[in-house]
Parts: structure tokens; C-alpha cells; sequence
């Protein structure tokens, strides 16, 4: 009798290992057929992003933060370049961080506007206006611990699409931890790139308002606009926000806890945004961008508070003006560091507004007199600068601008809400 007893107990438990590992194996397969649906539907809507490789949900930390520190246009321009240049032939641009050196190493995201394509050596290096800068560059935005660089402007065809592809070819050479945004060489490629920081998943666009050398209506793809594009003629409007810009915010949205904005847009050399910033802002923000950080004008623009009409809130900052330059334009000379904290509260990740605003900085070159060329110094955080270095300034002689610090300082009081300045 126990033993007629054992074996119906045994028969019992084999029997229900053979219904869990059923149950089991269809609900792997109910798993794996919602991945295959998602992946279409993400391909259908023409929105695609790329993550950092971090999987599962990740739970946020309460009061955790994000540091994130953005620069405006690193703007090769001949004398730049030519700085730069060593002995042997060779390039080092190291001089162009060194003074801002503090800010990046207190990031935990670093980002740059690379505002020249770097198409290759072997193309020929050229500053302005057939814009291609030396491959050395990337070395040292790599050594001044950048994470992300930005590639969309007007300047990003100046030696046409191969330039584009050779691009995005040397910065996974020399420099393949840094995500490079806002150029493809397939039209598959991501639109977007998520990467997790401190537990944050943070989404970053980058888009340009259109292209100095035009492309064909096939190659538009490899460049991310703003503008609507025509398709038939390649032709990018220049006042309706594109579909695809919004739905691709809309997208990187629900794939991360942040979203970030980064166009190339504005009216050069203003200080002021135009109507169209403002009314492309707003809708991008509709679209669930949390933060805008704008490049192109040269020129530092107003940081502000934007509300949506469906009531989504970000902050913008519409210029960030030059990195660093050889213009001969006081406003040129003032440039200014993006620097966002953000912070989780409730749950939530929310920008710290006592810890987020603005570090002005300032271009430093010299004049030997003679010749077109500038000595380039480099960049010199605000806090530290001073009516000798100003005097000293070669902007004055081969330029002939009175360049004063009075100057510099009026255009941040004229333009610059004071509750941003950042020492």
C-alpha cells in the first residue's frame, strides 16, 4: 500500500514539473512575440534610437543627480587650426580645453558642438569658408573627456558626403567612446542615442536648420534637420518643424527618463532669438523635450523657461555662442558653458535650477601685427578674466574693436537673465 502510495506521489509531481515548464515556455514565447512587435513599430514610425547597452528597468535613485556640461561652436577657423599646428607638421589642440578643464572633469556628461566637419586629413585641412578641420581634433576632445559630440550644422557638407561618412569612420577610430550625434551613413542608422548615467537614461537629438552646400534628395538622410524636407528637390523649410523631429522627440521620450535637444538654428550674430527658435522651442517641448541647447548664432541668446500648450515644461538655452573662434566680433569673443544638473525627486528627474545656469568663458588670441593670422590662447572662464587680458587682446589691432571687459560684461547684463550666471 505505500508503495502504490509513493509512486502515485511521484506520478503527481512529474506531472505538475511538465505543466509549470509548459506554462513557462509560453510566456517566454509571449515575451519574445511583444519584442518583435515593438521593433516593428518603432522601424514603421521611422523613429529608431540607439542605447548604451544598459538592460532591464533601472529603479531611481532618490536624490541622485546628473551633471552635464555642454559647449558651444568649436569653430576652426584657419588660425585655429593653424595654432594648433607642431613642429613635425602634426596637430595638438589640447590648448582649446585647458582653460575650461575644471568644468568637464565635474561632468558626468561632457558635450561639444563640433561646428566644422572633420572629413580627413588627406581631403586638405581648411578653416573658413570650406570648412574641414584637422583629424587631431579628436584626439584632444577625446583627452578633454567629451562623451558626446554633436555633428549637425550647416558646415557638416562643406566637402560633401563622403567628408560626412570619413567623419563618423575617424570618430570610431580615434575615438570610439564618444557618441557622435546628428550625421548617418545609413539611412537605418539611429536617429537618437540614449545612454544611462548615475541610473538617468537620458535621450539626445541633434538636428541643423539646413546645410551650406546642398545635398541631393537621396542623401538627405545622412544629415537630421529641423525643417520639413521636400523629398522630390531635398529642400528644407525654413519655418515648419519636421514631422520626424517631433515624432522622433516624441519617441526618445518614452525610451528615457530625460530628453535633450541639441539644434543648430537662429540668425547669425544676434543676441536675441528669432520668432522661428521660439515657435520650433515650444513645439519641441510639446513633443516631450526636457532640455534645448541651442548653437549657429555666434552670439550668447536669453536662457528660458518654456510651456507647453499640453502643459510639458523645459528650459532652453538658444545660443551658447562660440567655443572658441578667430572672428573679430566682441560678441564672438563671449562664449558660454551649458551646465544642467539634474536631479530625482519623487521619483521623477527634474532640473535642479539652484545648480543649472550658465559659466560665460572668453575667447583669447593675440595679433603679431602682420598677415591675417591670430595667435590662439584659448579659453579663459569669465570668473577669471581681466581688463589686462582684454587689453592684451589682439581682436583691438586686428580688428580694430575696442575690446574692453566693460563690453563683455554689459552683453551679459543686457541678455542674460542674472539668476543664470554661474561663477
Amino acid at each position: 500500500m505505500k508503495s502504490i502510495k509513493k509512486a502515485l506521489t511521484v506520478f503527481i509531481i512529474a506531472i505538475l514539473i511538465v505543466v509549470l515548464w509548459q506554462v513557462r515556455q509560453i510566456s517566454i514565447s509571449h515575451v519574445s512575440s511583444t519584442e518583435d512587435m515593438t521593433g516593428e513599430a518603432d522601424s514603421e514610425s521611422g523613429s529608431t534610437g540607439a542605447d548604451d547597452g544598459n538592460a532591464g528597468d533601472i529603479t531611481l535613485t532618490e536624490g541622485m543627480e546628473v551633471t552635464i556640461v555642454a559647449t558651444g561652436d568649436n569653430f576652426m577657423h584657419e588660425s585655429v587650426i593653424e595654432s594648433g599646428k607642431q613642429e613635425d607638421g602634426t596637430y595638438n589642440y589640447d590648448y582649446i580645453f585647458e582653460g575650461i578643464k575644471e568644468y568637464l572633469d565635474s561632468a558626468d556628461v561632457a558635450v561639444i558642438n563640433q561646428a566644422s566637419v572633420i572629413g580627413g586629413n588627406k581631403l586638405g585641412v581648411s578653416g573658413y569658408p570650406t570648412f574641414n578641420a584637422p583629424e587631431e581634433i579628436c584626439g584632444a576632445i577625446k583627452k578633454a573627456g567629451f562623451d558626446v559630440v554633436l555633428m549637425a550644422s550647416n558646415r557638416v557638407n562643406s566637402m560633401g558626403t563622403d567628408a560626412i561618412k570619413s567623419c563618423i569612420d575617424i570618430w570610431n577610430e580615434k575615438a570610439e567612446n564618444i557618441s557622435v550625434l546628428g550625421i548617418k551613413k545609413e539611412e537605418s542608422d539611429p536617429d537618437y542615442k540614449v545612454i544611462t548615467v548615475n541610473g538617468v537614461k537620458i535621450a539626445m537629438l541633434n538636428y541643423t536648420y539646413g546645410v551650406n552646400t546642398n545635398l541631393n534628395p537621396d542623401e538627405t538622410y545622412m544629415v537630421n534637420f529641423l525643417g520639413a524636407v521636400n523629398e522630390a528637390t531635398g529642400e528644407v523649410s525654413d519655418n515648419i518643424l519636421s514631422s520626424k523631429v517631433i515624432s522622433q522627440i516624441e519617441t526618445a521620450s518614452q525610451a528615457a527618463d530625460f530628453v535633450i535637444v541639441f539644434p543648430c538654428w537662429g540668425s547669425e550674430y544676434e543676441y536675441v532669438a528669432n520668432n522661428i527658435q521660439e515657435q520650433f522651442a515650444k513645439q519641441m517641448v510639446e513633443a516631450g523635450a526636457d532640455l534645448i541647447i541651442g548653437t549657429h548664432p555666434h552670439y550668447l541668446q536669453q536662457i528660458e523657461w518654456i510651456e507647453g500648450e499640453n502643459g510639458n515644461k523645459g528650459l532652453c538655452y538658444y545660443s551658447l555662442g562660440n567655443l572658441i573662434s578667430s572672428q573679430n566680433y566682441t560678441g564672438a569673443m563671449l562664449g558660454g558653458l551649458a551646465k544642467v544638473t539634474l536631479a530625482i525627486r519623487d521619483g521623477q528627474v527634474v532640473i535642479d535650477e539652484e545648480k543649472t545656469g550658465l559659466v560665460p568663458i572668453v575667447t583669447q588670441y593675440t595679433y603679431s601685427g602682420t598677415g591675417d593670422l591670430a595667435d590662439m590662447v584659448g579659453v579663459i572662464p569669465y570668473s577669471q578674466y581681466t581688463d589686462e587680458l582684454a587689453a592684451e587682446h589682439g581682436i583691438s589691432e586686428r580688428g580694430g574693436v575696442n575690446f574692453k571687459k566693460s563690453e563683455l560684461q554689459y552683453i551679459l547684463d543686457t541678455f542674460i537673465d542674472k539668476k543664470y550666471i554661474m561663477e
